[in-house]
């Protein structure tokens, strides 16, 4: 839930450009790696 309000809270700020979407989440990836990957890897799992 705090993730989603930041992303808002950037938006309302005016950083609502789709490039702007892009970077906040390319940077919420870094910032959560171990976790995004292991959704890549249980994705790539269940499509097997």
């Amino acid at each position: 839930m705090n993730d989603i309000s930041a992303q808002n809270k950037l938006m309302t700020e005016g950083e609502d450009s789709s490039e702007d979407i892009d970077t906040h989440v390319a940077a919420w990836i870094e910032e959560h790696r171990a976790e995004y990957d292991s959704w890549l890897e249980a994705a790539r799992a269940a499509a097997r």
